[in-house]
């Protein structure tokens, strides 16, 4: 039971609507009344302060079979991963308004492309993350797709490019490039887990969606390194 919603729950209902995960206070009524974003951050600043959650804690102790937490934010290994592996990719699928506008851009490239590369463009935090140890320039992430493309010389590539960064697409002059009209988080995700292949450092954000798409996903941790094949990571692979 999650009793703030993230910004973007609203584009997955099939994870709202599963049974396993419950939002009690994503209230339509009130959502459309004030708005979804005015709606998510005013129950944020209610249940994130110290008091509310204090507050909430104790109230919770009473219930019986309940544990209250302040979930921290990473990543775990758990034995029920390929169990549940059809289940979790079905939760976490957007909502069609997203799939069926990432997957007409996609059909269309693939038309006159053999293979698609996304390539995660991380800047924003990755300046001051690690001591911006993966924070690398436009030129570098260029450098990279050259060195994917080489990959492929009897083949017609195109690089699909997320970025929490508006990218001048015609920087990358002798590469095929393509982002998504009005594009979020959640349109780059679906749109990296649709791509044949994904480049970028390493991120969760990626290997995400390498893992919702099954797709073959290289970490950039060396951006002078050769890339190869063999260096492609898939799936469930990238948490081991």
């Amino acid at each position: 039971m999650i009793l703030s919603p993230d910004i973007t729950t609203r584009y997955y209902s099939n994870l709202r609507e599963s049974g396993v995960v419950k939002f009690p206070f994503y209230n339509r009524s009130l959502i459309n009344t004030i708005g979804y974003v005015r709606y998510v951050n005013w129950l944020s600043s209610f249940w994130g302060n110290r008091y509310s959650l204090k507050i909430a804690s104790l109230f919770f102790k009473l219930v019986p079979s309940v544990d209250f937490v302040t979930a921290p934010t990473g990543s775990y290994r758990s034995p029920h991963r390929l169990k549940h592996d059809r289940a979790l990719k079905k939760f976490f699928t957007p909502d069609r308004i997203i799939t069926s506008e990432v997957e007409s851009v996609f059909g269309k490239i693939k038309k006159n492309h053999d293979i698609i590369c996304g390539v995660h463009f991380r800047f924003g935090d990755y300046r001051s993350w690690q001591g911006g140890r993966y924070y690398y320039s436009k030129q570098q992430y260029y450098a990279a797709m050259l060195n994917f493309k080489k990959l492929f010389p009897d083949q017609s590539v195109a690089f699909f490019v997320s970025s929490n960064e508006n990218i001048d697409l015609t920087l990358f002059r002798d590469c095929t490039c393509f982002s998504l009209p009005n594009s979020n988080s959640v349109k780059d995700l679906y749109g990296l887990s649709q791509s044949d292949y994904i480049i970028g450092p390493p991120s969760t954000f990626s290997a995400w969606a390498a893992y919702h798409g099954s797709k073959y996903l290289y970490f950039i941790e060396d951006p002078a390194a050769e890339i190869t094949l063999s260096k492609f990571k898939k799936g469930l692979d990238i948490w081991k």
